[in-house]
């Protein structure tokens, strides 16, 4: 998933935000669309799945209380 996105965070690259360096935002987690939890026969599609950076990921999880790096 990570590598079908170039490693670079999906939600970031829709947005148009880049990091502070000027550069698109690397994507450092898998996001499960459909969460395992609930849809465990989805765990290994790819179709389900999503790159993004730490930040993006916090927000997606908002329930885990924990902020990223950056934060938009």
């Amino acid at each position: 998933m990570l590598r079908r996105a170039g490693y670079l965070c999906e939600e970031c690259r829709r947005y148009g935000r880049v990091g502070r360096d000027g550069l698109p935002v690397r994507a450092t987690t898998a996001h499960h669309v459909k969460h395992r939890d609930e849809y465990p026969e989805l765990q290994y599609v790819v179709s389900n799945g999503r790159a993004l950076c730490e930040a993006c990921h916090n927000k997606a999880h908002p329930e885990k209380g924990k902020r990223g790096k950056y934060w938009y």
